[in-house]
């Protein structure tokens, strides 16, 4: 499971991102907490599409993949990248890799360290700083810039930041340094809320030929 946790914690904080409206500013977090929480009651699920680009010391050039995210209040996602595909429907947990023809699952609230969506807006005011920087363009688009620093100097994410479109209020972009010294930045596109995803989406199937490691029982 340590393999995904970059992507897995990528989900739960894209949950606010998403989810975040400047018009809010410049309400006090408190003020900041109460509508994200409204506002995330509002939706029922989102899809979209993005380009994720790794910078690390380990590597000599910048990795770049694309993937899609489907997303179900409250506790369903699916992630699929060209090597790898998460899913979860609130109670189990797949985790399939391609070049290993494996897919392990697990029960949901044993794999630890996810966060979902109300736990985040919960935690947030204790967890994280936040501030707005110079509005930027991203694909010639006019964004706020949310700067967010976690207070405990031990979080897995060292600093990170968020790209809000001033005319949709979704999520362009969002950037994060991790204590590993990788630089992830991933860009959205074809953002879609409410478009009624079927919960079948949410149950991997397993490909014929591929094994299943069952951690559920």
């Amino acid at each position: 499971m340590n393999k995904v946790r970059p992507l897995l914690f990528f989900l739960s904080i894209l949950f606010f991102i998403l989810l975040f409206t400047p018009k809010l500013f410049p309400l006090t977090i408190e003020d900041l907490t109460d509508q994200l929480n409204r506002k995330y009651s509002s939706f029922e699920d989102i899809k979209m599409e993005f380009t994720q680009s790794i910078s690390s010391d380990v590597f000599e050039s910048k990795r770049e993949f694309k993937g899609k995210i489907y997303i179900k209040n409250p506790d369903k996602f699916r992630i699929e990248t060209p090597h790898q595909t998460i899913v979860t429907n609130g109670q189990y947990i797949w985790v399939y890799s391609e070049e290993n023809k494996q897919v392990t699952k697990n029960n949901f609230n044993s794999t630890g360290g996810i966060l979902l969506p109300y736990r985040y807006l919960s935690s947030f005011k204790d967890d994280y700083k936040a501030k707005l920087d110079k509005d930027e363009q991203i694909k010639k688009r006019g964004c706020y810039k949310l700067i967010l620093t976690p207070k405990d100097e031990n979080s897995f994410i060292a600093k990170m930041m968020v790209w809000v479109d001033k005319e949709s209020l979704l999520t362009l972009k969002l950037r994060y340094w991790d204590l590993n010294d990788n630089e992830v930045t991933f860009l959205f596109k074809n953002i879609k809320i409410n478009s009624k995803i079927d919960d079948s989406k949410f149950v991997f199937k397993i490909p014929f030929g591929v094994e299943l490691l069952d951690l559920s029982q």
